[in-house]
C-alpha cells in the first residue's frame, strides 16, 4: 500500500511550466522563429519519472520495458492507465502467491517441510523488500540529484542578481545615453515592431 501511494502521489504531482506571451504593436503576434531556428539545449539532468523508474525492476521483462517506455511518449495518460493496471495484477498475484505458502506452510506434516516452506516465504517476502528499497533509493537518488542542480541554479540567480544590482546605476546611464544617441537602440526598434527573434552575434 505504501508504495502505491507514493507512487501515485508523485504521478500527480506534475511540472507546470508558465509560458510568457509577448505581443507586437495593435496586438498582433511576433512573427514566426527564422526556419533554422535553434532548439534549446537539453538539462543535464532529466530525473525519470518514478512511473518509468518502476520498469527498472526484474518483474519487467525487456519487451516489457521496450514497450511502456514507447508508450509513455507516444500517450503519456494511456501509459499510466495501463501502468495501474499491471499494478494491480501484480499486487493480485502476489497475494495469492503468499496465501497459497502460507496454506502450504499450515498443511505441512513434517517439521523438515514447514521450515522448508517458511524458508520459502521468508525469501519471497525478502525479495519483495528488497525490490522496493531498490526503488526508493533510485527516486531518491534522482530527487538529490535535481536538488544539487536547483541549488546551482539559485545560486547562479543570485549571483546574476547580485551583480545586477551592483551595475545598476551604470545600466541607467548607458540605456539613457544610448536612446538620446542619434540612432535608436535596435533592440528597441525591433520589440517596437514585433519582432522578438534573438538577433545574430554582435548586431544588438
Amino acid at each position: 500500500m505504501k508504495l502505491k501511494t507514493l507512487m501515485l502521489s508523485l504521478f500527480l504531482l506534475p511540472s507546470l511550466p508558465l509560458f510568457l506571451t509577448a505581443q507586437g504593436p495593435e496586438g498582433k503576434p511576433p512573427p514566426p522563429p527564422p526556419p533554422h531556428h535553434q532548439p534549446m539545449p537539453e538539462k543535464q539532468f532529466k530525473p525519470g519519472h518514478p512511473l518509468l523508474r518502476i520498469l527498472d525492476s526484474d518483474e519487467f521483462s525487456e519487451e516489457e520495458r521496450t514497450r511502456l517506455r514507447k508508450l509513455s511518449i507516444d500517450n503519456p495518460p494511456e501509459f499510466a492507465k495501463e501502468m495501474r493496471k499491471l499494478f494491480r495484477i501484480r499486487r493480485q498475484t502476489k497475494a495469492k502467491n503468499m496465501l497459497a505458502l502460507r496454506q502450504a506452510y499450515l498443511d505441512a506434516k513434517t517439521p523438515e517441510l514447514k521450515n522448508t516452506v517458511r524458508k520459502k516465504i521468508q525469501e519471497t517476502i525478502r525479495k519483495d523488500t528488497e525490490r522496493h528499497l531498490l526503488f526508493q533509493k533510485k527516486v531518491l537518488d534522482d530527487t538529490e540529484r535535481s536538488l544539487r542542480q536547483m541549488e546551482k541554479r539559485l545560486a547562479d540567480m543570485k549571483n546574476r542578481y547580485e551583480k545586477q544590482q551592483a551595475e545598476k546605476d551604470t545600466v541607467i546611464e548607458k540605456r539613457t545615453q544610448e536612446l538620446l544617441a542619434a540612432e535608436p537602440p535596435q533592440r528597441l526598434v525591433r520589440d517596437a515592431a514585433g519582432d522578438f527573434r534573438k538577433p545574430p552575434r554582435g548586431k544588438r
